[in-house]
């Protein structure tokens, strides 16, 4: 599998309930100088709900976990928010992956909260690149090994991501590095 998109990927009800929360002038959001570790790209803001094997977040329970058990998340490494604001460019990070995984392949799954015209642009070795549209309760998820950028919006004040780490439930025994 190269990618894999889809649409509606949370009931209405609990997608609506998330936006909530995400969209909440009380969301802690955290300034970073550059959106790609060591690229010297884009600043953005993050709100980071899981990382080094453990939830750091109110809104883990809350709304993480489930999304997590429907990805078949086994071994998850990292799950973070991503806010980028309009700066009135269309913006992109550098081309990178988001982690390396010692002899595995894993997951990178990317939920879109709300729509705009930016999105995530894929470089999957061998193919033609693909843009995939910021559009809100949309999920798409690709191997782990697969270069991809960020691209800024022009059209809404800010363009507003989950972005999940992991290797499936049927992976798990192994190390990360």
């Amino acid at each position: 599998m190269t990618y894999e998109i889809r649409d509606n990927f949370i009931d209405t009800s609990n997608f609506q309930l998330l936006s909530k929360h995400i969209l909440s002038p009380l969301m802690p959001w955290f300034f970073q100088h550059e959106t790609t570790r060591y690229a010297g790209d884009e600043p953005f803001f993050s709100h980071i709900f899981y990382q080094d094997m453990k939830p750091v977040s109110k809104l883990y329970d809350q709304a993480i976990y489930s999304i997590l058990k429907n990805l078949n998340a086994g071994l998850v490494y990292n799950v973070r928010g991503n806010l980028y604001y309009n700066n009135e460019k269309k913006n992109k990070s550098a081309r990178h992956i988001d982690v390396e995984y010692q002899g595995v392949i894993g997951k990178t799954s990317i939920l879109y909260i709300n729509t705009n015209n930016g999105g995530t642009k894929l470089y999957p070795k061998g193919e033609k690149s693909v843009f995939i549209n910021s559009v809100a309760n949309r999920l798409v998820t690709f191997d782990s090994n697969i270069e991809h950028e960020a691209v800024w919006q022009t059209d809404t004040k800010t363009r507003i991501v989950i972005n999940f780490n992991y290797i499936l439930e049927t992976q798990k025994s192994f190390s990360i590095r």
